[in-house]
């Protein structure tokens, strides 16, 4: 039979995690899936329990890269195996939620959209408890329930959908879609993901959305997770910011229309990341911020203004917010 839904998922020392995920996927029967798991050179027990599980489920293919290349690469590498109509990138560590995936298919196949959008909820780890997701994202979802009821819209008609968490996890994508524009993720430590959310939101001609938690995102209160990098690796921002600088200059028409919305995302990203950045990379920070900013065209300013005033006002003092985050007033 054919594969319909081919499910990527990066890995480094995650064993027990990723071991439970594959397991929990391995399970859905309402249709013909893929596993693909891609092992970013693990030093556990990873590596012996790929291939344990691989002779009992048929389903599971393994990617096993020899040297560390991030989540990123690794997604691509990911994606370069992929056979099924349908794609979706999991986290090793999420508790993926079966029905969600099941509602998102069905969504896809009844709509035919580019790119189908499920919700999730947050948790600090297993046996702690959930809570709701980001309230960008429960306004995004009463937004599209309210001007899209039969589940299915353009992007301009809810243009600021955009700008829900650029996450991996929350999109199931038509794969011949995400093919046909060279889906890619960054290659930066931290943010790999930017530049991949933008360039299939932005192209999709028509999405959907679903009402069932695909997972439950895990955000340890860890310094070691990746949400809570301080060091310089979260400077890798503003080459993902770059990216999409780059892919909106070669996109006029894209531009003229969307922009501002990134511009509103790109206000909000830099004053949370300078709240995390550590004290000895904060004038670097500053340094490079300004410099993406310097890529806004008085243009776009103006559309942010027209669309969001209040954003459009705290970017005219943006350095000056950021500054102060930084103690570098």
């Amino acid at each position: 039979m054919p594969i319909e839904v081919s499910v990527v998922i990066p890995t480094h020392n995650r064993c027990d995690d990723v071991e439970h995920t594959i397991k929990t996927l391995a399970a859905i029967g309402d249709f013909e899936l893929e596993i693909i798991v891609v092992d970013d050179a693990s030093t556990d027990r990873t590596v012996p329990m790929l291939e344990a599980l691989r002779s009992e489920q048929r389903n599971l293919k393994v990617v096993t890269n020899t040297r560390n290349l991030g989540a990123g690469r690794s997604r691509n590498a990911g994606f370069n195996e992929v056979q099924g109509q349908y794609t979706i990138f999991l986290d090793a560590d999420d508790l993926v939620h079966p029905a969600g995936l099941v509602d998102m298919h069905l969504a896809a196949v009844t709509t035919n959209a580019d790119i189908v959008l499920a919700p999730f909820d947050l948790s600090s780890g297993v046996g702690h408890p959930t809570r709701d997701m980001h309230g960008l994202e429960r306004r995004m979802w009463a937004r599209m329930t309210e001007l899209a009821p039969d589940g299915i819209f353009t992007l301009g008609a809810i243009p600021e959908v955009m700008r829900i968490a650029n996450y991996p996890w929350n999109k199931l994508i038509n794969t011949r879609y995400a093919q046909s524009i060279g889906l890619r993720f960054g290659d930066t430590p931290v943010h790999n993901d930017v530049f991949a959310h933008w360039q299939t939101m932005l192209q999709a001609r028509w999405i959907a959305f679903t009402k069932t938690n695909i997972c439950t995102h895990i955000v340890p209160i860890t310094s070691g997770n990746i949400t809570n990098i301080s060091d310089k690796r979260r400077l890798g921002l503003f080459d993902a910011l770059e990216e999409v600088e780059d892919f909106f200059d070669e996109k006029p028409f894209l531009r003229a229309n969307y922009y501002h919305h990134f511009l509103s995302f790109k206000v909000d990203v830099l004053i949370w990341a300078s709240t995390i950045i550590d004290k000895a990379h904060g004038a670097d920070f500053l340094y490079r911020s300004k410099d993406v900013l310097r890529r806004v065209r008085v243009s776009d300013a103006l559309r942010l203004a027209e669309d969001n005033p209040e954003k459009a006002k705290t970017f005219r003092v943006l350095p000056a917010i950021l500054s102060a985050d930084l103690d570098l007033a």
